[in-house]
């Protein structure tokens, strides 16, 4: 999958769709391939490969390093499993803050600016590297 044209697609989603969270990107949507590997590129993945199948989608990714693992996502009730399924869904949500709340944040001065970013980790429950890592990924490939 190209990353590039992934991410573009699913930040014009976010914006044009009002979309609030990971969740709610998922059951608005039929296909959910792209925001799950935009989920995954967010993390440092380097490729995605999908396979589709009537009853669920397999995504097989790599990192630059050659680590690789595998994500399923089951139609049947709209759930992700594998190894970085967690991280997936609070990746696109942070995605979702970045373009929508933290984009005004970054015309503040600096303390105020920290304090936002701050209390978007503190609801989101991850860490500033968490925060750092899908900051990186997320506006390097848009």
């Amino acid at each position: 999958m190209d990353k590039s044209k992934v991410m573009k697609e699913v930040v014009s989603n976010i914006l044009a769709n009002r979309i609030k969270s990971f969740e709610d990107f998922i059951s608005n949507t039929s296909d959910p391939t792209e925001v799950i590997s935009a989920g995954l590129f967010a993390l440092g993945v380097d490729k995605v490969d999908v396979v589709k199948d009537v009853d669920s989608i397999v995504f097989n990714y790599k990192y630059i390093t050659g680590e690789s693992g595998q994500l399923s996502f089951s139609f049947s009730n709209s759930h992700i499993d594998g190894f970085l399924a967690n991280n997936v869904s609070r990746a696109v949500n942070l995605g979702i803050e970045i373009e929508t709340n933290l984009s005004d944040a970054m015309m503040y001065p600096h303390d105020m600016r920290q304090k936002a970013i701050d209390s978007v980790c503190m609801s989101l429950g991850i860490s500033d590297s968490f925060y750092s890592l899908v900051l990186k990924n997320w506006k390097t490939i848009c």
